[in-house]
């Protein structure tokens, strides 16, 4: 799983990896669109991580399926912190 996917660019480079099946989440529509176009992702979710308001709102579809999460800067500048991994 990829929190904060953004425009791709870390899925592309788990793919080119040889990672497969990577889901990306991200806040915004049009930066899954740009992530989309990458052909990276088996899946993409619309969903905002909040500091707060995050517990229970990752769908439980997603919840224990994902061998490791990346949230390449999504952590950084106080901008979210460890909360956001339920």
């Amino acid at each position: 799983m990829d929190f904060g996917c953004g425009t791709g660019l870390v899925g592309q480079n788990l793919k080119e990896a040889g990672f497969q099946n990577i889901c990306g989440i991200d806040i915004s529509p049009k930066m899954l669109e740009k992530a989309e176009e990458k052909g990276c992702y088996s899946q993409l979710v619309n969903l905002k991580l909040n500091q707060e308001e995050h517990v229970d709102s990752v769908p439980h579809g997603q919840r224990g399926r994902h061998d490791f999460v990346t949230a390449a800067g999504l952590i950084n500048n106080n901008f979210m912190d460890l909360r956001i991994f339920e």
